[in-house]
């Protein structure tokens, strides 16, 4: 059975975010470590405000963030660099692979859209960055229903957009608790493993999006 969409994950998914310590690397000699933790903080506090019922948007989350990262690491950051940084995730590069596959998704009819635990602003600003987002149907942001994924409010976003049942939604993220928590509600989710490890082990696993429309077709 066709699905009616394809719905993706925005960082880590169609968004580089390793693109990020090239930024890092003037200020630290440990910029993989310093993005990586960057990273892990970012999603702690969006999960400990999703739990807390707490809501601050995610470009927030993301600032205060990077302050406790480079206090932990002992990284001085001027108002200038720390700005430069912060610009990284509206400004980094995307996958090769994502274009080609939302063009090879549109010409077979699939509708397309990006959901995302990220503002409205800074997501629309990344895609346009990146030259795809008038390729999509929607953007639809965490900030819209004020909680963040793995809370079924926010998946219920593409359900409310495309009017459709669960199943009838592929949903793309790199994150294995992202898909895991997509497949809690029915989406047919499949998580693109782009060599990271996880602990949830969804179904269905890619390790980029060339392989996403075999997939499809094999269901």
């Amino acid at each position: 059975m066709n699905p009616v969409a394809v719905v993706f994950d925005l960082y880590g998914t169609l968004l580089d975010i390793t693109c990020l310590r090239e930024r890092v690397a003037p200020y630290t000699a440990h910029s993989e470590r310093f993005v990586q933790l960057w990273r892990d903080r970012q999603l702690a506090l969006a999960f400990g405000a999703s739990h807390t019922k707490t809501y601050e948007d995610f470009d927030e989350l993301t600032a205060r963030a990077l302050d406790e990262t480079a206090d932990r690491l002992h990284v001085a950051l001027e108002v200038a660099a720390r700005a430069h940084l912060l610009d990284g995730w509206t400004e980094s590069a995307f996958y090769s692979d994502v274009e080609p596959t939302i063009a090879a998704l549109t010409k077979r009819g699939f509708h397309t859209a990006v959901l995302t635990n990220g503002t409205a602003r800074s997501a629309r600003m990344a895609l346009d960055h990146a030259g795809i987002l008038n390729a999509l149907d929607v953007v639809l942001t965490a900030d819209t229903v004020e909680g963040y994924k793995p809370d079924e409010s926010v998946y219920r976003m593409a359900l409310d957009y495309y009017r459709c049942a669960p199943a009838d939604i592929v949903f793309v993220s790199s994150n294995d608790w992202d898909a895991s928590g997509a497949a809690r509600i029915g989406f047919r989710s499949i998580w693109c493993n782009r060599g990271a490890s996880g602990s949830r082990r969804p179904e269905r696993t890619i390790t980029d999006l060339d392989q996403l429309i075999a997939v499809i077709d094999s269901e």
